[in-house]
């Protein structure tokens, strides 16, 4: 078997038939589906069904707390948990760079099998092709996930009301702050990695106790601010944060403050927002604080009524009180941006600088959560 990928590994011939029986298909043992068809057939009962893709470029490939494929399983079949479907089939696409080391792509395999496993998941289909040297980034990776829809009412921002209460499910800003750090080449004095992880375990137990899910929205790209803003417009209710309710680890915090970055822009992959009627805020952070990695959950905020004269916006609100000051939108023009990682960089970092500050009350949370309630 040869050691670094080659052109001829995307052909369809003998040699990308000896990666996909030497390579890929031991890493996803149990959880790919063989067919000699053109196509995958699939079996489920006849519910509604959900569908996502997304395609996955981040660079470096390997991250404190995971790897482009663990986050390419984790994006996608998070991406079906916000609709409150259980994730069942996944399609891979690979697109090979010449020259990439097989021993990478393996370690990247196995981590995908492991965490599809985790889920019961099933990899229905796949593809890969190689493109020449220099013309790619080691590897990009597309997904397409489907699910089956767990419940009758499926949340959304259509459901969304004044009076709401807005969790969030985990600590913020880790994995936008670790990607930036690794690219940068960047060494703080702590272990802080990624959060990268699936979420359909959580929206799942949560279905199990009957808990009302109105909206779910996971964290990623933009941060808690950018699905803010994306609610309130889909919504057409205003939001009011509470800045001193922010769960943020003292090494994040740290580094955000260091670097100048406001947190509510960086990038969670493990970390989801949730709106509940009032009345059942307490059974969620009750269950969230007793599953590992979300004891920080907390209530963040709620939805407020739009003021028809300036239409839905979010609100950051300090220790002082009062209406909060505006929460700028992530692609609000009149903010500066800095771009992180090489030039010409395929998954270049964009983050806003010169953010507007707010009174400094985040609290500080120790390195190991709370006990569970």
């Amino acid at each position: 078997m040869e050691k670094r990928i080659l052109l001829a590994h995307g052909n369809g011939g003998k040699l990308q038939q000896d990666l996909l029986h030497q390579v890929v298909f031991p890493a996803w043992q149990e959880v790919v589906m063989s067919s000699d068809r053109d196509s995958q057939v699939l079996s489920w009962a006849p519910e509604a069904l959900a569908i996502s893709t997304d395609s996955y470029v981040v660079n470096p490939l390997f991250f404190p707390g995971g790897n482009i494929g663990h986050l390419a399983i984790c994006g996608t079949t998070n991406d079906l948990a916000m609709s409150g479907a259980q994730p069942l089939y996944l399609t891979v696409g690979f697109i090979l760079e010449e020259g990439f080391p097989i021993e990478d792509f393996q370690k990247i395999l196995t981590s995908m099998g492991e965490t599809a496993r985790s889920l019961g998941l099933k990899i229905a289909a796949g593809d890969i092709k190689v493109v020449e040297k220099g013309k790619g980034d080691g590897l990009f990776i597309n997904t397409t996930g489907i699910g089956q829809l767990m419940t009758p009412v499926t949340p959304g921002p259509d459901r969304i009301r004044p009076g709401n209460k807005i969790i969030v499910s985990g600590d913020l800003a880790r994995h936008g702050l670790v990607i930036m750090m690794s690219r940068e080449g960047m060494e703080f004095s702590s272990d802080l990695v990624s959060d990268c992880a699936p979420l359909w375990p959580i929206v799942k137990a949560l279905q199990e106790i009957n808990v009302d899910l109105l909206c779910l929205r996971d964290l990623t790209r933009g941060g808690l601010a950018t699905a803010l803003h994306e609610l309130a417009h889909s919504s057409g209710h205003s939001f009011v944060i509470e800045e001193g309710q922010l769960p943020l680890l003292d090494p994040t915090q740290g580094a955000c403050e260091v670097l100048g970055i406001e947190p509510i822009y960086l990038a969670c992959e493990g970390t989801m927002l949730i709106a509940v009627a009032p009345q059942q805020e307490k059974k969620v952070l009750e269950l969230l604080h007793c599953l590992p990695g979300h004891q920080m959950a907390a209530t963040i905020g709620e939805v407020v009524a739009t003021h028809a004269e300036v239409g839905p916006e979010v609100r950051m609100r300090g220790q002082w009180g009062g209406r909060g000051e505006l929460v700028p939108s992530f692609m609000n023009p009149s903010l500066a941006f800095v771009e992180v990682g090489e030039k010409g960089s395929s998954a270049a970092l964009e983050v806003p600088f010169l953010i507007p500050t707010y009174p400094s009350s985040t609290p500080s949370f120790e390195k190991e959560p709370p006990p569970c309630i």
